[in-house]
């Protein structure tokens, strides 16, 4: 079965002295595909290109190579029909991984904020006195008595006992400091 492969990453090199037994390799086993691998100044082979290939002639190519890669290299690639995987190079072997598709928990998905997902916390003679919140993932608003004027200092005060209705305690402050609202 034929199939358009292309290399979307890789880490692949093969030192010096087994140079011509890749080149060797790919005129081989891969006779009809446009086969290269690139080298550095000192002849190892840095990559792989190869265009026009059927995919089983790839795979027994790269077992075939595998015993003088270098540990741990690798390439990874996708097909026209969509699948990826990568080929790791351990151990004197080639082994092919196939790519895993997840799809995220719902969630892990909430990127719309809501009105109720937020932090606020109260700020009064310089001192955080509280800590609300309906979700933790977002970040605080701090309502600040201090830095308010007083005809603001009214409604700031309006909002917070509107937001103590319906968000939970994170932290309250008591004679002995701050607690966490979870003790």
């Amino acid at each position: 079965m034929s199939s358009y492969i292309k290399k979307t990453n890789s880490d692949f090199f093969v030192p010096t002295e087994h140079t011509g037994k890749i080149l060797a390799a790919g005129l081989r086993f891969l006779p009809d595909a446009l086969f290269c691998s690139p080298m550095d100044r000192e002849g190892n082979i840095v990559d792989v290109k190869v265009e026009g290939c059927i995919l089983s002639e790839m795979r027994e190519m790269l077992a075939a190579i595998a015993p003088w890669v270098r540990e741990g290299s690798y390439l990874s690639l996708f097909s026209d029909d969509g699948s990826r995987w990568r080929w790791v190079f351990q151990q004197g072997t080639c082994r092919e991984i196939p790519a895993e598709l997840r799809w995220p928990d719902a969630s892990e998905l909430s990127t719309l904020p809501r009105e109720q997902d937020q932090v606020v916390i109260l700020v009064k003679a310089g001192k955080v006195t509280d800590i609300l919140s309906s979700d933790p993932r977002i970040a605080g608003e701090v309502i600040d008595l201090d830095a308010a004027g007083k005809s603001q200092q009214e409604l700031l005060l309006q909002a917070w006992e509107s937001y103590r209705k319906t968000y939970h305690p994170i932290y309250e402050q008591s004679e002995g400091g701050l607690h966490h609202g979870c003790e």
